[in-house]
């Protein structure tokens, strides 16, 4: 495993709007500090879900302008996988063997497939292992 990290939709989500919940800043410190680094990685998935969440989840939803700002300036940077048939065969694969979601098994997948050390998600177990690769909630 490298020093790579995989940034999950939450930390951008919370970035952008964290409605009171004071998470926004540790999301924004994890995110700047991954792209000084060069250290952090995110997939197709991670686009897809912000993008609908911040467009169309949000209670005053951002705009599509500030939604594409936001893509380039902080997560295409990051952008290192696309999906592939070995993502998806590997997400049920990991599915079948620890029982998460489909979607958060992709993410695991494509966390594994870029080598990364460290998983950050609110979504998963904190200091879970999954084939060598750590669960870390940087909200705890």
């Amino acid at each position: 495993m490298s020093d790579r990290i995989f940034l999950d939709t939450n930390l951008f989500v919370y970035a952008v709007d964290d409605s009171g919940s004071g998470k926004g800043t540790v999301a924004r410190d994890v995110i700047l500090e991954s792209l000084q680094k060069k250290t952090g990685v995110v997939s197709h998935q991670v686009i897809q879900e912000f993008v609908n969440v911040t467009t169309h989840k949000f209670k005053q939803p951002i705009s599509q302008k500030n939604c594409v700002l936001f893509l380039e300036t902080y997560i295409y940077p990051m952008w290192k996988k696309l999906p592939t048939k070995e993502l998806f065969k590997e997400g049920m694969r990991i599915q079948d063997r620890y029982q998460l979601s489909y979607y958060d098994s992709l993410i695991v997948a494509s966390a594994l497939q870029a080598k990364c050390k460290k998983l950050y998600t609110e979504d998963m177990q904190h200091g879970q292992k999954i084939d060598g690769l750590e669960i870390v909630n940087p909200f705890v």
